[in-house]
């Protein structure tokens, strides 16, 4: 793929799905891009890096920079606080660099609402029983945890006629592809005129 031009890129989907696999790779094969690092009041997974993956916060200082207006979005999900810095993102779209922002659906919704220009990704699974069983092959929730995540992705589903384009993360390389493939369609209908 060419080079990603100076874009706003919001990749969501429900937990589990696989958006950080495939941003992860996204941002490896595309350096010119820049990776929006959220903010979570969550306890950090095994092998997650503050500041890398989120930055790890406590509920007073996400409360803080609430108060502050320091974020594009954020959300209570799952019992734990989750935003995006707004400095953040508008310093790289200044600077006129592509951006991408990894959002829960609730958070991409507000985005799309404040830029609808953006390019918007929603990852769903091949199925939701396929995504249950990513669920529990994770192990890193409770049963009740993993529950309220399940009742909360068939509400997230309904929600993909919002974003822009619609990838099916079945196989990876697959999913990858269609990822790569909907940017580059994005920028020759959006950006070249």
């Amino acid at each position: 793929m060419n080079e990603i031009l100076p874009i706003l890129i919001v990749i969501s989907g429900p937990s589990a799905v696989g958006k950080s696999t495939l941003r992860s790779k996204l941002l490896q094969n595309h350096p010119e891009l820049t990776y929006s690092v959220s903010y979570t009041t969550r306890k950090p997974r095994p092998n997650e890096k503050d500041g890398v993956d989120y930055f790890f916060v406590s509920v007073e200082e996400f409360k803080k920079r609430i108060l502050e207006d320091d974020f594009l979005e954020y959300a209570l999900v799952y019992g734990n606080y989750y935003g995006t810095s707004k400095s953040q993102v508008e310093k790289v779209l200044r600077s006129k660099k592509p951006i991408v922002l990894e959002v829960d659906v609730q958070g991409a919704e507000n985005i799309i609402k404040k830029y609808p220009e953006c390019c918007s990704i929603f990852i769903a699974p091949p199925s939701l029983e396929i995504l249950i069983e990513r669920f529990s092959s994770r192990g890193t929730e409770t049963d009740a945890e993993r529950e309220k995540r399940i009742n909360e992705a068939k509400n997230e589903l309904s929600k993909q006629n919002i974003f822009k384009y619609v990838i099916v993360n079945d196989e990876l390389e697959e999913a990858y592809k269609k990822l790569e493939d909907a940017i580059l369609e994005y920028q020759k209908q959006y950006l070249v005129k």
